[in-house]
């Protein structure tokens, strides 16, 4: 019997740019799963026509709400919109082209237990390109990574990150929004 997963105050936040056939593959994913979460935003970042067609016919048999704009402006402003529309307590987010396995739902719900029992925790990350050379207190595969920016091994570290995670929602008011970089301009002389 295939178990139900049902994550009633999270909502599925995805970035989305021109790729709407990943984006059916990631929602159909989760489906395949049988995860479900309170509520879905996609936010797109000025996808093209035919991309924006597509997504609003996926909209009909995956209920999720879809926030846009006309002009891509980048992925920080694309996750500030889409988290701008959450209302749910916390917020898993994924790029559209986020492929789910089979130990995604049992972790999740792991990463939720942590995150609901811990006021302190703020961001649970799934994966990262490297290890930060500093974890503590391992549980169900999670670490707790423990800043020493003076120590060796440190080498860049951001607040934010484009890999998928969980995050409360009053991360914005604890750490800010996600900073749009300036448009750089070549003037002529």
């Amino acid at each position: 019997m295939t178990k139900d997963y049902f994550f009633e105050d999270v909502t599925l936040l995805i970035t989305h740019y021109n790729r709407s056939t990943s984006l059916e593959q990631l929602l159909r994913s989760f489906t395949a799963l049988n995860c479900h979460f309170g509520d879905i935003v996609v936010s797109d970042d000025g996808s093209v026509i035919q991309h924006l067609e597509y997504i609003v016919s996926l909209q009909k048999e995956f209920n999720f709400r879809l926030v846009t704009t006309p002009k891509n402006k980048g992925l920080g402003n694309n996750i500030n919109k889409g988290q701008d529309a959450v209302k749910s307590l916390f917020t898993l987010y994924v790029q559209e082209d986020f492929t789910p396995t089979a130990l995604f739902p049992e972790s999740f719900k792991d990463a939720m237990g942590l995150i609901r029992n811990n006021q302190e925790i703020d961001i649970v990350r799934f994966y990262a390109y490297f290890e930060y050379p500093y974890l503590a207190n391992p549980r169900h595969g999670y670490y707790e990574t423990d800043f020493r920016l003076w120590k060796p091994g440190y080498q860049k570290f951001y607040v934010y990150s484009d890999h998928p995670h969980l995050r409360r929602n009053s991360f914005f008011e604890r750490f800010g929004r996600y900073v749009r970089r300036p448009e750089r301009r070549c003037n002529r002389v």
